[in-house]
């Protein structure tokens, strides 16, 4: 799938801005509201509002028609797209309200471990809701596993926890002893992130194996109805989702680009200075981008079977072009 940057900022800033909150919710609930320095917790909050502000900003981007934004919540019932919208906006406002109201009334800075932790719920909906638009399409066989939302939330979380870490780091007061507790969980958590990823890599080959002119499309038997007949312009599939392949080599020097990053984020995670912190904090960036880019750029579209040339980097119709 071509992986357009609205779509590659809005996901990656929206999963930081989430795992960043969830991890300020739990500190919260472990150590209570002496976690972290009133502004400490300000900054935090506020850095985690600007992230979900960015992640909608780059959604406008993303929408081919702004004038069909007004029917986007139409759909709850059966649409992850109008729930994503729902939650999303529901999390900023939860996280405005964990930023705005202690400062319109000092007397509740105590507040923030609540406000934070109902944000913190928010935001693990919200993230769920997101991976489940992914791992919800049938066609796009590589993402159509439990793994896609594993991985999805995973990464946001653990993200934003080691952007949290850098900023208990910088901020604190924080003790020894709960410092090195939270790294040593923060590091496991990675690891275990990073098998999952090296299986979704896995679901990814296979993805691409099940597709074949001799055995279909990959799909299970039907029914099947046609979307695009593609009678007046390129048909829809050959613009976002079938996209030249980005190769055997190129694809495993990402893969463990991505496994390479994760390690580097583990180790500086466990030295806990705040220049490693923050350091760390800015590896995980990459690593989430580069992670996202791959997520989108390597994945299998069932419609594969029809464009062949696809996979040998011909160029395919552009939109708007007679098919």
């Amino acid at each position: 799938m071509r992986p357009t940057w609205p779509l590659l900022l809005m996901t990656g800033l929206q999963g930081l801005a989430g795992g960043l909150i969830i991890t300020l919710a739990l500190l919260g609930l472990t150590l209570g509201a002496r976690a972290l320095s009133v502004e400490a917790w300000s900054l935090l909050s506020l850095t985690s509002l600007i992230l979900v502000g960015a992640g909608g900003a780059a959604s406008i981007f993303h929408m081919h028609r702004l004038a069909g934004a007004r029917f986007l919540l139409r759909r709850l019932a059966t649409s992850w797209l109008s729930r994503e919208v729902l939650t999303t906006t529901l999390l900023g406002l939860a996280t405005a309200a964990a930023v705005v109201l202690p400062r319109l009334f000092p007397a509740a800075a105590g507040w923030y471990p609540e406000l934070v932790g109902a944000a913190a719920v928010l935001a693990l909906i919200a993230l769920f809701v997101t991976a489940m638009i992914y791992a919800t399409i049938p066609a796009m066989l590589s993402w159509h596993s439990p793994l896609t939302v594993v991985t999805m939330m995973g990464t946001g979380i653990l993200g934003g926890a080691v952007w949290a870490d850098a900023g208990w780091l910088l901020a604190g007061p924080h003790t020894a002893l709960s410092s090195a507790v939270f790294a040593g969980l923060l590091r496991g958590s990675l690891v275990l992130w990073a098998l999952f990823k090296v299986l979704q890599f896995r679901t990814f080959r296979e993805a691409r194996s099940r597709i074949r002119a001799e055995t279909g499309f990959g799909l299970p038997r039907g029914p099947h109805r046609l979307l695009d007949t593609g009678t007046t312009r390129a048909p829809y599939r050959t613009q976002p989702q079938v996209w030249p392949s980005i190769g055997r080599l190129r694809r495993r020097l990402l893969e463990g680009g991505v496994l390479a990053l994760a390690l580097a984020v583990i180790v500086l995670v466990g030295i806990q200075t705040a220049w490693a912190g923050l350091s760390a904090a800015l590896v995980a960036t990459v690593l989430t981008y580069v992670e996202r880019w791959l997520f989108f750029a390597d994945a299998t579209h069932s419609s594969l079977v029809w464009f062949p040339a696809a996979t040998e980097g011909m160029a395919l119709p552009r939109a708007g072009t007679h098919a």
